[in-house]
């Protein structure tokens, strides 16, 4: 069920990102709102205590309300942290006041010791569709990055200037080294896995035996006795009038990724941490 989870482009990413690290001020740690644990990243802990952290719950759109509220709660202390819809730019401006007070705290400490020209350097990472890419759109005025669904779209890194003293630099999103299944069958629900890699039915499994009396399931019986029911809306029918499960699978769980299925899904809650 799991694909290899550090192939070597990320393993290329993770060292410069290390190698990143000592050149910028603040570290913007993306992730889903609905898996505000899962869809973090393992590996930058140890590498940014000495840096200033900033969690970002993207998509809260997507995500139960009252979860994200008792979420952003149990992060504050010691952080700042923001949950956002990156599309329509909802909580974006409070986080563009966090970095002018961070940019001006920096001109304070370093236009006493005669540094006239101070920017805050600012770091972006997330792994792949968390909506890293859309977050930066967001902040940006000129010069969108590409946007998509497919896991690891972002390419490449680019400085991005926001604005006056605020330069933001995007990097490709790295996957966190975990291989215990209770963060996989999350990360593909999100679409941060390579949809084609995966075994949609398992994931769409292990979601029904940790939420089966959710209304996702239209009170059906079973999972399957679901899917058939799903598949014939669909259309997705074989030779003799079967439903075709696994594609039937594949669509639904594209339809959870987009909130389509269910606006409001949270899949990791706090009392369960």
């Amino acid at each position: 069920m799991q694909e290899k989870w550090f192939p070597g482009h990320m393993m290329k990413a993770y060292k410069r990102l290390k190698e990143t690290i000592n050149i910028i001020d603040v570290l913007v740690d993306v992730r889903d709102a609905r898996a505000p644990v899962s869809s973090g990243n393992n590996v930058l802990e140890h590498l940014t205590q000495t840096k200033k952290v900033i969690l970002v719950l993207n998509k809260e759109d997507l995500a139960d309300p009252q979860a994200t509220h008792k979420w952003l709660r149990y992060f504050y202390p010691g952080r700042d942290v923001f949950a956002v819809n990156s599309i329509t730019k909802h909580g974006i401006k409070p986080i563009f006041s966090c970095f002018q007070r961070l940019l001006e705290e920096k001109k304070i400490l370093l236009q006493a010791k005669g540094r006239k020209d101070v920017r805050l350097r600012i770091l972006v990472v997330g792994i792949p569709n968390v909506g890293k890419s859309a977050f930066i759109n967001s902040l940006s005025k000129r010069g969108k990055v590409k946007v998509g669904r497919k896991a690891g779209l972002t390419r490449g890194e680019q400085w991005i200037n926001i604005s006056e003293g605020l330069e933001l630099l995007d990097t490709p999103g790295i996957l966190p080294f975990s291989k215990k299944e209770e963060v996989y069958w999350k990360l593909a629900i999100i679409g941060s896995l390579d949809r084609d890699k995966i075994e949609h039915l398992n994931v769409l499994e292990k979601l029904y035996k940790t939420c089966p009396s959710d209304s996702l399931w239209m009170e059906l019986p079973d999972l399957y006795t679901f899917l058939e029911n799903k598949g014939q809306d669909y259309g997705f029918l074989m030779t003799g009038g079967k439903v075709d499960i696994e594609k039937t699978a594949k669509r639904f769980l594209q339809e959870l990724e987009t909130g389509k299925a269910k606006r409001f899904l949270t899949l990791e809650l706090l009392e369960e941490f």
